[in-house]
């Protein structure tokens, strides 16, 4: 039996323009995936909420957890 490797799906972009907020996933070779609150990721998580930096999702398991579009420590230390 053979078994294709997992595609790497990669949060691109978070876009929220009033009541219309989606995200971006890409993968190499992948059509776009643009998904708004309620949908399902590839890997099954559902998107509860998009903010303008971050998504929040729910796993199969009812665990909720967050995605940044950019590390926030990696923007913590930076001068203004």
């Amino acid at each position: 039996m053979v078994t294709e490797p997992a595609i790497a799906w990669r949060l691109s972009a978070l876009v929220v323009r009033g009541a219309d907020r989606f995200a971006l996933l890409t993968a190499a070779a992948q059509k776009p995936l643009e998904l708004r609150q309620g949908d399902k990721l590839p890997d099954g998580d559902r998107i509860l909420a998009i903010f303008d930096t971050h998504l929040v999702v729910r796993g199969a398991r009812g665990r909720s957890r967050t995605l940044y579009l950019i590390d926030p420590q990696s923007t913590s230390d930076r001068a203004p």
